[in-house]
């Protein structure tokens, strides 16, 4: 017999029996693949910053004054700049006001819930004097959870800001004649945002 008919007889099993076994093996299992978690939607423009403001006090009964105030703004939702939106702060500071003899230094605590737009900032100031010590009268008196409320407007150019504020607190307290403080101010500042293409998580 010829070699290559040799060769066919031998392979040629081998062959018939390599498709049968590929037509008996089980189908490859399926893996079951997790949905990927949708992505949290990302946190609103937000920003830090500081700034200094001075003004003038007044009050039924006691001579008329001055103030000076550190304040310190955590944006929690400002419009980027440039763009018109609603802007929610919050907006604690350190105060010392001096009228005559009188004095008072204490930590007033607002939110400022208003609107940015392209070159400017106005808000609504609601809030409370969270601790304060005042001599008054010649007495010595400690406040705490006074009510604030007011309001502010300023340009802003560059991220700096500048303008003017308006605040009315019930100044009750332990030790000391309560009254009524009205304040007017002068305030500039900076604030630092978060950049727009990055957003705050």
């Amino acid at each position: 017999m010829p070699r290559h008919c040799c060769l066919v007889a031998v392979c040629a099993p081998l062959v018939v029996g390599g498709v049968a076994l590929a037509e008996r093996a089980p189908p490859p299992l399926a893996i079951a693949v997790e949905p990927a978690a949708p992505r949290p939607p990302p946190h609103p423009h937000a920003g830090i910053g500081g700034g200094a403001s001075f003004g003038l006090v007044s009050a039924a009964g006691l001579d008329d004054g001055w103030l000076a105030r550190l304040d310190y703004e955590l944006a929690v939702a400002i419009p980027p700049p440039g763009r018109l939106g609603p802007m929610f702060a919050f907006q604690p500071a350190l105060q010392l006001w001096k009228a005559g003899a009188d004095w008072g230094l204490g930590i007033p605590w607002v939110m400022n819930l208003g609107v940015r737009g392209p070159g400017f900032r106005a808000g609504v100031l609601y809030g409370f004097e969270a601790i304060a010590v005042d001599r008054v009268a010649d007495d010595t008196g400690v406040l705490w959870m006074a009510p604030v409320g007011g309001v502010a407007v300023a340009v802003e150019v560059a991220g700096w800001h500048a303008g003017v504020d308006a605040r009315v607190t019930r100044r009750w307290q332990l030790g000391a004649p309560d009254h009524t403080q009205w304040q007017a101010a002068l305030s500039i500042g900076r604030t630092f945002e978060a950049p727009l293409d990055r957003p705050v998580r």
